[in-house]
């Protein structure tokens, strides 16, 4: 298990120093380094326009972007390398926490190194945390962590508070780790244990984006009014499928009436389409691990915009709750159109290629949503052995 996450660490840190990432994003973390050097409590004004973005998220990774600043320094290997390691420590501990987590609900030995396996080889997570330039990973660790202790601790007040605290820590980085209080919220037993749990979770992301938010009112504009990229996949690549050129480099097209409503509409339209899972998870409680597999899941297939860091949300999860030939299934599906989006290995492909894979996956991903949903709601709560 050890020599399988070292191999997935080593591999990933060659890949981070021997190439840039993705441009727009790499760019990014260096126009907010070399911000956080000159004003850094007008971070978000320096680096955000009306038209660009460049920092829509809380301000929990600053302290990782000037630690990675100051390292590249030190050592002269390039920042675009360092400021890769968060992600790329946060894969390893993903990949420990989720088979020790079926390990102790009665995997086998087998299935845990496969579990590990998923996380450490899957293509989306190598791309995501070892190339691309993305912070999912070490948002959505502290969620993972969370869902662990809430398994391995006692119930009562300290268990939320550790899982709340946790929560809060991934939501100071990006905000999308909240959405782990509505897998828990059903388990607490309290109303003391209620507040224990969501009151840090809140107050963490709160409290850290508070100086910025007293300095710069540009802060809080950023974060609340970032918006989905259409026509990666998803929701938005069905609306209008010839967006995905713009990001194959084969041309530009507008957005299409029915792309702009969906942009300027996303929050209504994202509410209403997980509305029905967070009702299931609310009214027929299931056990934790299911609750977070299930919404994390809808979150990935009903998010407007699909991106592949997304996928990082949700497969740690689908692994906690024994979903290891789903999300096999997923990597499998999703590595030609990533290979095409990232590598272009045969110059710059069709648009028409990409799609014929986007699409249907999304499809086959809809229809494997309908289908845990319906599991979940016939059986309630899940059966806690994989063996």
């Amino acid at each position: 298990m050890w020599a399988l996450i070292a191999v997935g660490f080593v591999g990933r840190v060659v890949l981070a120093f021997k190439t840039y990432g993705v441009a727009y994003d790499i760019d990014s973390l260096k126009s907010v380094r070399d911000a956080l050097a000159a004003h850094p409590l007008h971070v978000y004004s320096a680096v955000n326009g009306p038209h660009l973005k460049h920092w829509p998220y809380p301000p929990g990774f600053f302290p990782f972007i000037w630690v990675a600043s100051k390292v590249s320094t030190l050592t002269g290997l390039p920042f675009h390398g360092w400021i890769q390691l968060p992600q790329i420590v946060a894969d390893c501990a993903i990949a420990w926490l989720v088979q020790d987590f079926i390990g102790r609900r009665g995997a086998s030995e087998r299935m845990r190194i496969a579990a590990a396996a998923l996380v450490t080889f899957g293509p989306s997570f190598w791309i995501i945390s070892g190339y691309h330039g993305q912070i999912d990973a070490a948002a959505i660790l502290p969620a993972v962590l969370a869902l662990w202790l809430w398994d391995r601790m006692p119930p009562g007040p300290r268990r939320a508070l550790a899982a709340g605290l946790l929560i809060g820590v991934g939501a100071a980085i990006k905000s999308v780790p909240e959405l782990m209080l509505i897998a828990l919220l059903p388990a607490v037993r309290s109303r003391r244990e209620a507040v224990a749990l969501v009151l840090p979770a809140i107050a963490i992301p709160l409290i850290a984006s508070a100086p910025f938010l007293i300095a710069d009112h540009g802060a809080l504009h950023a974060v609340r009014h970032s918006r989905f990229l259409p026509g990666f996949g998803g929701i938005s690549l069905l609306a209008q499928p010839n967006l995905a050129s713009n990001w194959l480099h084969n041309g530009a097209h507008p957005a299409s009436a029915l792309s702009r409503f969906l942009l300027d509409h996303e929050i209504v339209i994202l509410v209403a389409l997980m509305a029905p899972f967070l009702a299931l998870v609310l009214v027929r409680r299931p056990e934790p691990v299911l609750a977070a597999a299930l919404l994390w899941s809808a979150l990935l297939v009903l998010n407007l915009g699909f991106e592949f860091e997304f996928v990082v949300w949700a497969l740690p999860f689908a692994l906690m709750a024994g979903w290891l030939w789903q999300v096999a299934v997923v990597e499998a599906v999703l590595l030609p159109p990533a290979a095409l989006l990232y590598w272009h290995p045969f110059g710059r492909p069709p648009t028409a290629l990409y799609v014929a894979f986007m699409i249907p996956a999304w499809c086959i991903a809809a229809a494997a949503l309908v289908t845990l949903a319906v599991r979940v709601g016939r059986q309630g709560p899940a059966e806690r052995s994989y063996m």
